[in-house]
């Protein structure tokens, strides 16, 4: 090859992809490269040859890089001028000899609190609220939520949507499953990656990190998202897990209540979940019907643990209940030494009662197991207000529960 202008950026950075490319490096990790050093050459004002140690350590010194971030400028400027130094003789020394290395750390372990995603969530603008509930939902990680297209979703298992997602231009994974909500908000996206930027049109995986840092409150990483909620899963009841982080209810939030280890192995619950999850956007009448079974199926689970089953017994949802309030000792005494606040207790059960009672009878009337498509038209609000009685009852339910097993 003949010897290339060294003022001439463009062409420099053209020779500079060449050799990437002969060592078999990614185009992604090649347009990274040469866009790392052009910030900084444009940023300079300088000569390749003019270029000293000090004027990088400044550049890299920058107090608003986050570390991965800061680690990405200073690995694209040793490949860069150590190959302009050594392969092509355009500067007489190369200026990064003697950089500090990129510092290895054991990958974060510790998982982001939860109260703390949920903070995220609530200031974050819609863009970088999107990139923490797809390290919080789906367990992406920074390139794979930077590479995600509104394409990439495929229609998977009956009912159910999948997304293609991949970490480098030839290496991919399928998320299975994903919650209606999220494929409805990624399938709202122009075409294209639904976070555009200048690394192969979309942005990079240091730049994810940099804006979800900026709005978690103590810099969580993605990586830590990510593990939140499996960690959550293993180590908190349902109720706590979604009252926590949700400020909606949402199906996929109730998936918590697998946590519970002595609800995790029933089939039933399972399938209402699963089921629940497609019906309550997509077929409001059976949502209702999943929305009954599954609150029958998780207090047959509570009156078995407490030695009081009831097997296949035809026992209809409010006697249900009633067998549950006294073998966890639902009561107006809930609240010792405070008759005032036990009585504001008992009105409170009193509701909670008559929404067992209203769930059972929008059921009877409008699911679709008991006929409704050929009676009322169900419509998508009675879904809805019956799936957030059934969140609350479920909530309070298991948090009788856990509390009756801590005395």
């Amino acid at each position: 090859m003949s010897r290339i202008d060294p003022t001439d950026l463009d062409a420099v950075l053209a020779r500079f992809a060449v050799y990437l490319r002969l060592n078999d490096r990614t185009e992604g990790t090649i347009t990274r490269r040469a866009a790392d050093v052009r910030r900084f050459m444009e940023q300079q004002g300088r000569t390749l040859e003019s270029v000293k140690p000090q004027h990088i350590r400044d550049f890299l010194a920058n107090p608003d890089w986050v570390a991965n971030t800061r680690g990405s400028f200073r690995d694209s400027m040793r490949v860069f001028f150590r190959w302009a130094f050594e392969e092509e003789h355009l500067i007489p020394t190369d200026p990064t000899d003697g950089l500090p290395s990129r510092p290895v750390t054991a990958s974060t372990s510790e998982p982001a609190s939860l109260s703390a995603i949920k903070i995220g969530l609530e200031v974050a603008d819609d863009r970088v609220r999107m990139m923490i509930r797809l390290a919080y939902v789906l367990g992406l990680k920074p390139m794979e939520i930077a590479q995600v297209r509104p394409a990439d979703l495929r229609r998977g298992a009956p009912g159910k949507w999948d997304l293609r997602v991949r970490a480098t231009s030839n290496r991919t994974r399928v998320i299975h499953g994903l919650p209606l909500s999220l494929v409805r908000e990624i399938q709202a996206y122009p075409a294209g990656f639904i976070f555009a930027g200048d690394s192969q049109g979309h942005i990079s995986s240091p730049y994810v990190t940099r804006l979800i840092g900026r709005v978690m409150p103590g810099g969580e990483k993605p990586e830590q998202i990510r593990l939140a909620y499996t960690r959550a899963l293993e180590e908190t009841v349902a109720a706590r897990a979604w009252s926590e982080v949700a400020p909606y209810h949402s199906a996929t939030n109730l998936r918590v209540l697998e946590a519970e280890p002595r609800i995790s192995g029933s089939a039933d619950i399972r399938a209402h979940l699963d089921s629940l999850e497609q019906s309550l956007d997509d077929a409001p009448g059976a949502a209702i019907g999943d929305c009954k079974h599954l609150l029958e199926s998780l207090f047959k689970i509570v009156l078995a643990e407490r030695g009081q089953p009831v097997g296949k017994k035809n026992i209809d949802l409010p006697a249900l209940y009633r067998l549950v309030e006294d073998a966890l000792s639902i009561d107006s005494k809930i609240v010792e030494d405070s008759p005032k606040a036990s009585g504001g207790v008992r009105k409170i059960l009193a509701t909670l009662t008559t929404t067992i009672f209203g769930t059972a009878e929008i059921r009877n009337e409008l699911s679709d197991d008991h006929g409704g498509h050929q009676g009322p038209t169900v419509e998508q609000r009675f879904a809805r207000l019956t799936f957030n009685a059934t969140v609350t009852v479920a909530e309070f339910v298991v948090q009788a529960w856990e509390r009756v097993k801590n005395q």
